[in-house]
């Protein structure tokens, strides 16, 4: 009996800290400037592509666009991304802002300044769905 509560106690807290197993990390984005100074936001699961924005509309990405995400958050690269992109002489610029927090990555980007292009793809995801 005691083996019993004492298996399933370490069982519990195996899936409470483990929580990662079962969702992915978020991919937050947002994104905010232009001439009416707009703000949108998404949050999309890494491991499940399902996702919600500022609307809390939800749904799920695709495939093809999960492995995408993917891919680029496990490039090295990203890994090593600038805190900021930014260019202070374009203040109607959009500017996004990409966090990736289990591995303590993010950075801002200013459209107008000198970014790695490989987040193109990004940005092109979530004009898509944060909509």
């Amino acid at each position: 009996m005691k083996i019993n509560i004492i298996l399933s106690l370490i069982t519990v807290l195996f899936l409470i800290l483990n929580v990662n197993l079962i969702f992915g990390d978020p991919l937050i984005i947002t994104r905010n400037g232009g001439i009416s100074n707009e703000f949108r936001s998404l949050e999309i699961d890494t491991l499940t592509g399902f996702y919600f924005n500022q609307a809390n509309h939800k749904g799920k990405i695709s495939n093809d666009e999960l492995k995408i995400i993917q891919n680029i958050i496990d490039n090295d690269a990203f890994k090593q991304l600038k805190p900021k992109y930014l260019n202070p002489l374009d203040v109607t610029s959009y500017r996004y802002t990409i966090s990736y927090p289990s591995k303590k990555t993010g950075s801002s980007i200013d459209v107008t300044a000198d970014y790695p292009k490989f987040l193109d793809s990004i940005f092109t995801i979530f004009e898509f769905y944060s909509s």
